[in-house]
């Protein structure tokens, strides 16, 4: 049985064998010619003509402020604030962001974020 790399004449164990080394057949993987993959051409198309009509494009979603929050907040007939959408973003904020961070932005600080925060520091 001969090499079908170097052609070298070589006996072994398995009959499908086609290479007398594992470098003959690795230099054999790295002789083989790459092959080329066909590009396939797409037709351009035709530029097509917008009239010049304005587009209206929607602005991007503002993040309302503290003061905004408040001001809606505080626009609510009586205790019905309890269950605005603002009072549930303002909360929200209130919960997740740190003391330090809410007063940089305006935020009315409630006595009960002062202790939530000390009792993160105390707990032993």
């Amino acid at each position: 049985m001969n090499c079908l790399y170097c052609n070298k004449e070589f006996k072994s164990k398995r009959a499908t064998a086609k290479y007398c080394s594992p470098n003959c057949r690795k230099l054999a993987f790295l002789s083989v010619p790459e092959v080329s993959v066909p590009t396939l051409s797409v037709p351009e198309k035709e530029a097509v003509s917008v009239p010049n009509e304005r587009v209206s494009v929607p602005k991007p979603l503002s993040v309302p402020t503290a003061e905004d929050l408040y001001d809606a907040i505080s626009s609510y007939p009586e205790d019905t604030w309890k269950d605005s959408p603002e009072y549930e973003e303002l909360m929200k904020r209130l919960r997740s962001t740190p003391i330090k961070v809410l007063e940089e932005r305006g935020y009315y600080i409630p006595s009960w974020k002062y202790s939530e925060e000390n009792k993160k520091y105390t707990t032993s």
